[in-house]
């Protein structure tokens, strides 16, 4: 007992003087609890920050009646203080007077009066709960300091109910112990970690964790042979009892045949910081994935690591076991149907096609959640976009015109928006790639736009860049982004060249993509087709139509943008027909024939010219007469016939036919006026349009079409 004597004017010297089996441990001493029947020393005695002495049974003795059963108060402990300046925020009788004596009595001691947050169960591997632990916290939270905790632990009754404290409990369970039981018969890796709340933290993030009660020293022998040829990563807490907690279990692991892994997590705090904090400061599953595929093997005599393993530039991939991984949607959609989220994708198209604009109505509609040409933002958030084109003052103006065309909050969707300026840079070399990672990791966005390619590499967009492929996909990883690479293709040349292999550089760059769009000027509008699609089915062809106001003073500020989407087909359509009209007002009497001619001229297919007379006959615009062998002779139905261009008048669109005759039809010879439509039979295809004519076909059985 005279070890424990070395400052008989301390306060605790009270204390530990009438209490038996006193020993030192680390900074405080413990001894067998004098408020219940205690054979091994379960009461911690230790110097308070804010108060004389603290005293804590692990078997759920309040600290109130320990005082009591060894014949001292609160108030006998505070006169043996000495009288000197005291420290900051210790406690001092002549500093705080009475009233602070029993606000610390209350908030130190009485810890009966904290209020329990959270209750944890201890099962066997059968279910059957042995014991109970309850985290009791402060109410009063000093300021750059964690809230004080107290733990409080309850024995099952065989006949129900609980009992304070653990006496009789030989045989102790890791927290979770059936979850965990059943995870090593499947194969799957467990996180061991501190506490009940960091197990609660990694089950929130998809993972199987335990941890034993007691905290850094409540580790026991039958807990290693818990999980005994498992694969265990042990995630210690950020201060000296985490580092020995990890080494203790780490080795009693090993000697059980648990395959053993330590991972230091990165950015916790000093002082005790867990996974718990990393998760509560944004931590993800997306981001704890990685770090444990590099947790290293730790072998009994191997340092505890102080930081996570950074992977090297040249890391090969590590197999993961499929039934060992976390559940995770097979596809996760950034714009439903269109573009997969964590994927590179490629907006690809010749010069001056709008490649650059539809990719900044993609930022907006993912910083502000809206539409995305008809398609859903499924999960919105910051958008980086790394221009080698375009000014941060260019691409404001725009993004502000895009926003207030569509109706979107243009501070909501500027807060969100963040520009790089990169001209000229070369992203692949290994500062950029460094450069790019680190202001991934730290804004977390959904989108990456990297506009154009050729400007940020280099100048050599048509060479071969494996280098590239690497950073595009290493750029969805920190923070599970989609990253989409704005791209030249060359122009329409060779009718045999596919829009893919006119694509510069296409080997490296459509092979790395898993969603490739090519955009170009066509006679129906700006098209964009879905070339490929790795992750569902390709998105039908469609065409954008601009609509863009400009400032009055000068035209290259745009004041308003809008862009609406229509379906190729239909866009198609609409063309065909409106040509249709035109031909007949300065043809009238055409036959079928010499309308097919016109309209091949005109670049307009055979079947779209077919599905426009057929259209517009059905829609009562158009009408035929049946001239000689019943051929057809079609006019307009809003042009009277003594109105309309004279049949031999020349036009853009068809050489000149005699004047007293149509098209195909003798001199002198009358007409049969035939409204096509009257004797059809309606039915609807796919568009919702009439269907064909039964009976009257409108190019079928022509003798001279």
């Amino acid at each position: 007992m005279s070890a424990v004597l070395h400052a008989p004017s301390e306060p605790i010297s009270r204390v530990l003087t009438r209490l038996h089996g006193v020993r030192r441990a680390g900074r405080g001493w413990t001894a067998r609890c004098p408020s219940h029947d205690d054979r091994e020393p379960s009461l911690s005695i230790s110097v308070g920050d804010v108060q004389p002495v603290v005293l804590r049974c692990h078997g759920g003795c309040a600290p109130d009646d320990v005082l009591r059963a060894v014949g001292l108060t609160w108030a006998d402990l505070a006169p043996g203080a000495e009288p000197r300046a005291a420290r900051a925020g210790e406690f001092s009788p002549a500093r705080a007077g009475h009233t602070a004596h029993l606000e610390g009595g209350l908030v130190e001691h009485d810890r009966r009066t904290w209020p329990r947050v959270a209750s944890y169960v201890y099962e066997d591997e059968h279910g059957s709960p042995v014991f109970r632990v309850d985290r009791h916290e402060s109410p009063v939270q000093v300021e750059g300091r964690k809230r004080k905790k107290s733990f409080l632990q309850f024995a099952a009754r065989s006949e129900g109910g609980w009992q304070a404290g653990l006496d009789g409990v030989d045989w102790r369970p890791l927290y979770g112990l059936p979850e965990v039981s059943e995870a090593i018969a499947l194969g799957k890796s467990v996180l061991l970690v501190e506490g009940e709340k960091c197990v609660e933290a990694a089950r929130a993030l998809g993972y199987v964790a335990t941890c034993n009660a007691g905290g850094a020293k409540g580790w026991r022998p039958e807990h290693a042979a818990q999980l005994a040829g498992a694969d265990v990563v042990i995630l210690p807490d950020r201060d000296e009892n985490g580092r020995l907690w990890a080494e203790a279990a780490g080795t009693a692991l090993a000697a059980a045949g648990a395959r053993v892994r330590m991972l230091a997590l990165p950015d916790l705090p000093d002082g005790g910081g867990d996974l718990a904090d990393w998760q509560q400061g944004g931590g993800t599953a997306a981001q704890l994935a990685p770090l444990l595929e590099r947790a290293p093997r730790w072998q009994p005599g191997d340092p505890v690591p102080t930081a996570p393993a950074a992977p090297p530039d040249d890391a090969l991939p590590s197999p993961v076991c499929l039934l060992g991984a976390p559940p995770e949607a097979p596809v996760r959609w950034l714009v439903h149907g269109f573009l997969p989220r964590r994927e590179p994708a490629l907006i690809a198209g010749p010069e001056g096609e709008m490649k650059s604009t539809i990719a900044y109505l993609l930022a907006c509609a993912v910083a502000s959640g809206g539409l995305f040409l008809g398609h859903r933002v499924t999960e919105p958030g910051p958008v980086l976009i790394v221009s080698g084109e375009d000014s941060r003052a260019v691409i404001d103006n725009r993004i502000r015109a895009i926003a207030r065309g569509h109706a979107w909050s243009s501070d909501q969707v500027l807060a969100q928006l963040h520009v790089l300026d990169a001209d000229g840079a070369e992203v692949t070399s290994p500062r950029w790639q460094q450069h790019l990672r680190s202001i991934v990791e730290r804004l977390q966005p959904a989108l990456v736009i990297l506009d154009p390619l050729a400007n940020l590499a280099g100048g050599e967009e048509n060479k071969e860049r494996p280098e590239l492929r690497r950073l595009w996909r290493a750029l969805t990883r920190p923070s599970g982004a989609t990253v989409v690479v704005v791209h030249h293709a060359g122009k329409k040349g060779d009718a045999s060249k596919s829009k893919r292999d006119r694509i510069r550089g296409h080997t490296d760059v459509v092979a790395a993509s898993r969603a490739t769009f090519f955009v170009e000027r066509e006679s129906a509008g700006v098209v964009v087709e879905n070339i490929k699609q790795s992750r569902g089915d390709r998105v039908p062809s469609f065409v954008v139509t601009p609509y863009i106001e400009t400032a009055a003073e000068n035209p290259g500020v745009w004041t308003l943008a809008r862009f609406d989407r229509a379906g190729l087909r239909q866009k198609v359509r609409e063309q065909s027909e409106s040509w249709l009209l035109e031909f007949l007002g300065d043809c009238p009497g055409a036959l079928t024939k010499d309308i097919r001619a016109a309209a091949s001229a005109a670049g307009i297919s055979q079947f779209d010219v077919q599905k426009a007379q057929h259209a517009l006959a059905q829609g009562g615009l158009i009408e035929f007469e049946l001239g000689r062998n019943n051929a057809r002779h079609w006019h307009r139905t809003d042009l009277p016939r003594n109105d309309a261009k004279p049949a031999g008048q020349a036009t853009r669109n068809q050489p000149a036919q005699p004047a007293h005759s149509l098209p195909g039809q003798a001199s002198g010879e009358p007409a049969r006026p035939y409204r096509a439509g009257r004797q059809a039979h309606r039915t609807s295809d796919e568009s919702g349009r009439l269907g064909r004519l039964d009976g009257a076909a409108l190019v079928d059985g022509e003798a001279d079409a």
